[in-house]
């Protein structure tokens, strides 16, 4: 953990770098030292079909979920969902200002129970020996 996890409208596609927003969320969570850099998953999916407000095809959405596992207070939580709201919101600006697509945003943190969650993750030993 943590993983990043988006789904978006399709036509979002061509006005959008998802890499872009990945190694920003990257270099978030290597400074923030709060979270693992070795279970950092970034994923993003595209719904081909959508409706949105009111079909319109220049409207455009994404949301994203960022799951982590237990272990962190409230206030690190919400200092942690700040900064990456705004990582989101800077990467939608120039989307959202050049007005071929107007794209709304969601995002939210779920906090995984650990003892309903199993993982098995050889990154980490591989990373150590590298």
């Amino acid at each position: 953990m943590p993983h990043l996890i988006i789904d978006y409208s399709s036509n979002l596609e061509p006005h959008a770098d998802f890499n872009e927003l990945f190694e920003s969320v990257q270099g978030y969570i290597e400074q923030s030292s709060l979270f693992p850099l070795t279970g950092l998953r970034c994923r993003a999916f595209a719904s081909d079909h959508h409706h949105i407000t009111s079909g319109d095809s220049q409207y455009a959405y994404v949301h994203v979920n960022f799951r982590i596992g237990a272990g962190r207070t409230v206030e690190q939580l919400k200092q942690s969902g700040e900064a990456i709201n705004r990582l989101l919101l800077d990467w939608l600006e120039p989307v959202n200002t050049r007005g071929q697509i107007i794209c709304a945003l969601s995002f939210e943190i779920t906090q995984i129970d650990s003892g309903l969650s199993w993982k098995h993750n050889p990154v980490r030993a591989h990373m150590a020996r590298h």
